[in-house]
């Protein structure tokens, strides 16, 4: 949803399960004349230790593991990355507490959270996340990234929340660039969940393979 520009709109898939140390999330976005070559297959991994692969072909192409430098490449012409994707900021051990606040008129924890020295590429692009975590739910509402200058670049924005068979979730997120005002929202427009799921989709080999029209059982 650039600011100056008509809105692109791609449609895609997405599935989830439990991993060792975190969810596990296979997205396929469906080819469209706007993706311009863009990876249209991400296989996630999450955690304290997160990995991430991507096909960059549909056809034919070849998968390959995302390293941390390229954790803020825009993804299919959007300005959501994988960072967005991953959020690693939840699993990272340094933090500040700043206090409790009101957001959207709920009772709400603020914390800075610190990227983990070890890891060069993301230090050389962010000093800090600020987490809304919601007082009740004890969720994430909204985060706010800070690149090396300490300048705010970027919010994601949970704006609405379905309930799905008993279970919450996310109904739709906003991610803002606050440098060019420019924003992507991911919309939920169908779901299901205890779904049973083959494990072999969830493999950086499967991602050669459609998972358009398979029958999952429940």
């Amino acid at each position: 949803m650039p600011r100056r520009e008509k809105t692109v709109t791609l449609t895609g898939m997405m599935i989830g399960t439990a991993g060792v140390y975190g969810p596990v999330s296979r997205i396929d976005l469906y080819e469209t004349e706007e993706s311009d070559g863009d990876p249209l297959r991400i296989l996630l991994k999450n955690g304290p230790q997160p990995q991430a692969w991507w096909l960059k072909d549909s056809f034919g192409g070849i998968t390959s593991a995302v390293s941390s430098d390229q954790y803020f490449d825009p993804i299919a012409g959007s300005d959501v990355s994988i960072f967005d994707l991953f959020t690693p900021f939840q699993y990272w051990s340094e933090f500040y507490y700043e206090g409790r606040t009101e957001f959207r008129g709920r009772p709400t924890h603020l914390f800075w959270m610190y990227p983990p020295v070890g890891d060069i590429n993301l230090g050389e692009k962010v000093s800090g996340v600020r987490v809304y975590v919601d007082d009740q739910f004890h969720a994430m509402v909204q985060a706010e990234l800070f690149d090396v200058e300490k300048v705010h670049v970027k919010t994601l924005s949970i704006i609405d929340i379905k309930k799905v068979d008993g279970t919450w979730i996310p109904g739709a997120v906003d991610s803002r660039n606050e440098i060019s005002r420019n924003k992507t929202r991911f919309k939920v427009v169908s779901a299901s969940v205890d779904v049973e799921l083959s494990p072999h989709y969830f493999e950086p080999e499967a991602l050669s393979e459609t998972i358009l029209g398979k029958a999952f059982n429940r």
